[in-house]
């Protein structure tokens, strides 16, 4: 690459890019300089292990951290997608979600002071909205401060997830959905 580089504006740039690249076990193919002024270049990164290469664009600032970022950036580029929704997803192993759309992602699951809240406002097996729960979670929690935090309010996502896969709570329907516990 380097007698492609002779007379280049960002020949620095792309000589230190190689090289922090080279410590990181890639390959810098090919790049493509900025035509205008105020635009980005390109580079083709390969990795020699599997063969796969990658582009991305680079803006040729001077400084040691445009660098580091550009790097960081091409490596999560061979890594692949980590949010779910994007690529990338886990599988639930759970019995009777095994088969639904929403067995498939697997959600952060609720922690077992939220769960214990949602006992204690529930056990009276009154019928309750989602919002209904919060409220009455967030009422228990401060009336009890010394055994909870707001932290242990559950999000209505939790709620909704957690009185799905439990047989110990009844769907009764209506708008909005009510739950009471058997």
């Amino acid at each position: 690459m380097s007698n492609i580089l002779k007379d280049r504006k960002d020949a620095k740039f792309i000589k230190d890019l190689e090289k922090k690249l080279n410590d990181k076990g890639y390959e810098l193919v090919a790049y493509t300089p900025a035509r205008f002024k105020g635009r980005h270049g390109t580079v083709t990164v390969k990795n020699p292990e599997t063969q796969q290469v990658v582009e991305s664009t680079y803006s040729s600032k001077t400084s040691p951290r445009a660098v580091k970022n550009l790097v960081s950036q091409i490596v999560k580029l061979f890594t692949g997608r980590g949010r779910r929704g994007q690529g990338e997803f886990k599988l639930s192993l759970d019995g009777p979600q095994k088969e639904e759309w929403f067995g498939v992602l697997k959600g952060k699951k609720m922690s077992q002071r939220s769960k214990d809240v949602i006992e204690m406002v529930m056990r009276d097996g009154q019928e309750r909205s989602v919002m209904q729960i919060i409220g009455d979670a967030s009422t228990y929690v401060k009336k009890h401060p010394v055994k909870h935090t707001l932290r242990d309010v559950p999000t209505n996502r939790e709620i909704s997830s957690y009185f799905r896969g439990n047989p110990d709570y009844q769907n009764m329907g209506g708008s909005p959905t009510m739950y009471r516990r058997v």
